[in-house]
């Protein structure tokens, strides 16, 4: 029997749900397409302005540079960690024939110009005879309650006032030292940042006066400069490799946001004469004062948005700080080597004066994945002297996190784990607490010998706030109890992972996941290939004398040590 063919309509029907699911799929594709390029654009746009300032103060709503970014609000690039030749170290010197001197607004934000665009290691502002401020003229003293950095020094007495000891003064600091030096009638820009990477580099005004200078330690050209009244250069053409056509100090009028590298203030100003911005410079000294820099830190409040914190990753990069002559131990090499081939970061910093020898040190610095990062003794934090070396760490640990994010590691901490999940993980800043309690007041401290952190994250600012309370003669309430403060009252801002170090007190190791942790006489046992990374606080086992010592040696120390060292052998 034949069967019957489909009338016209069922064969329409058929048609038309064809249709319809080739419709559908075309519309589900496109769909996808969609939210990949949506997901795709988030990404880009978190990481190009990862922590970047939306400023909300209710102060200032209005004030944002919108065409201009200011460095110190977003992570700050690797790259000039490893292009800089010059200390980044910003002089200024009052200095004249007047014994007393003001420090006026147009100080202030020459230097807070400094701080916003390059963030010094240091800036130091030399003075002889007096800086004088009365009732109004407070700018120096806000300075210190802004800039962590700030050193206020007397120049020496032998120093003679004339109407050049400003200029020859800075001539000598340069040779010395090395760093920039820059007139205090000056505003820089971020556009300036370039020159830290070349040995020597000197900008003028349009009358070829000299405002800054870019110099490395001890650069001959430095010799060639003339102290005489105004600072110049005579002539440009005994300058080798002249370049000053092409950096110049414009005069207020022709100031471009988008390329003038700085500009001399010539006009007498005020706040109040920022309220409203008639031109290109008043806008962008508004935002100089205005703008608040960075994080929030007030309880609860973010100023990034969460879409962005949902995928931001910490960049599996590895933070070390020395400062004094040493011969690298090897334990210290020990450190190094894990972080290299275990944690297998992409970068490891050593930042310092580069006073480290022997042949561990050796070994170290030749590695193409090591930078070493030269900066100068940091010796003052917000006004107060730093006592005590191991604070050093504390502070430059803060600043260097805040600025280019990663990880920090004391000498004496070892990786025994990759860490890409927790890096991944969306976490700002990850810690974990200490083993022990200093004080019998507090209920916890954070030990931060390895320390996790989103670059301008707002945890690490908070607690970098925090230090204008420094103790000097309190050696653990910096570093281990101010942070658990911080804490407390910004639970949010941190993942504590209590795998992420185990410490080790007199040889005795103590996991903070163990009950009786704090039993400090006894070992609890672990097994230290389910933890991230392991510290000895104090002393260095003995097995890590030398490698020859390690490799005949038994136990958990030895055992930790030998698998360091095979992880290397096997990824050489």
């Amino acid at each position: 029997m034949t069967l019957p063919s489909k009338a016209p309509y069922f064969i329409e029907m058929d048609y038309f749900n064809m249709r319809s699911r080739q419709v559908f799929k075309i519309l589900v594709l496109t769909v996808v397409l969609y939210l990949v390029i949506q997901i795709a654009w988030i990404t880009q746009s978190c990481f190009q302005q990862q922590h970047q300032q939306w400023i909300s103060d209710e102060h200032c709503d209005d004030v944002t540079l919108q065409s201009y970014v200011f460095p110190d609000v977003i992570p700050r690039d690797l790259i000039e960690l490893d292009s800089r030749k010059i200390p980044n170290v910003f002089h200024y010197v009052f200095c004249s024939q007047k014994t007393n001197h003001s420090f006026l607004f147009e100080n202030y934000l020459s230097v807070i110009s400094a701080w916003r665009n390059f963030e010094p290691d240091v800036i130091e502002i030399h003075y002889k005879g007096k800086i004088i401020q009365d009732k109004y003229n407070t700018w120096l003293e806000d300075l210190k309650s802004i800039i962590p950095c700030l050193v206020v020094k007397e120049m020496p007495g032998y120093w003679k006032e004339n109407d050049v000891c400003d200029i020859s003064y800075a001539r000598a600091i340069l040779q010395d030292r090395g760093g920039v030096y820059v007139s205090n009638d000056v505003i820089l820009t971020k556009h300036a940042a370039q020159l830290l990477n070349k040995e020597f580099s000197f900008l003028t005004d349009l009358d070829n006066n000299v405002k800054v200078i870019f110099s490395s330690r001890k650069h001959e050209n430095i010799t060639l400069m003339q102290a005489k009244n105004p600072f110049t250069v005579v002539p440009f053409t005994n300058i080798p490799n002249n370049e000053t056509g092409l950096h110049k100090c414009v005069h207020e009028g022709l100031f471009n946001l988008t390329s003038s590298e700085c500009v001399v203030l010539s006009t007498k100003y005020f706040p109040i004469d920022l309220f409203r911005t008639d031109s290109n410079l008043e806008e962008y000294l508004h935002s100089l004062y205005y703008v608040k820099t960075a994080v929030n830190t007030s309880l609860g409040i973010s100023t990034v948005p969460e879409v962005c914190r949902e995928i931001l990753r910490i960049q599996n990069i590895v933070h070390y700080i020395w400062f004094h002559p040493m011969t690298l131990t090897f334990m210290m090499y020990l450190s190094v080597v894990s972080s290299l081939y275990v944690l297998k970061a992409e970068r490891v910093y050593i930042h310092g004066d580069l006073r480290l020898n022997g042949e561990y040190w050796e070994l170290i610095k030749s590695n193409p994945r090591v930078t070493l990062v030269y900066r100068e003794l940091t010796t003052y934090i917000y006004g107060h002297r730093i006592k005590y070396t191991t604070h050093v760490s504390d502070v430059l640990r803060a600043e260097i996190l805040s600025k280019y994010g990663g990880i920090y590691l004391d000498w004496d901490a070892m990786w025994l784990n990759p860490v890409d999940s927790i890096l991944h993980s969306g976490h700002e800043v990850i810690l974990n607490f200490d083993h022990m309690v200093a004080s019998q007041s507090f209920p916890q401290q954070i030990n931060l010998g390895v320390a996790i952190a989103a670059p301008r994250s707002r945890f690490i600012l908070a607690w970098q706030k925090t230090l204008k309370n420094y103790r000097s003669d309190d050696f653990y309430y910096n570093a281990l109890e101010l942070p658990y403060k911080v804490y407390e009252r910004n639970p949010n801002l941190v993942h504590i992972d209590t795998k992420l170090q185990v410490m080790c007190f007199r040889l005795k190791c103590h996991p903070i996941f163990k009950e009786n942790h704090r039993d400090w006489t006894k070992h609890q046992d672990f097994n230290w290939k389910e933890v991230y990374a392991i510290h000895f606080t104090y002393p260095e086992p003995h097995e890590y004398g030398s490698e020859k010592y390690l490799f005949n040696s038994t136990g958990l120390f030895a055992e930790i040590g030998q698998y360091i060292i095979e992880k290397m052998k096997s990824n050489s």
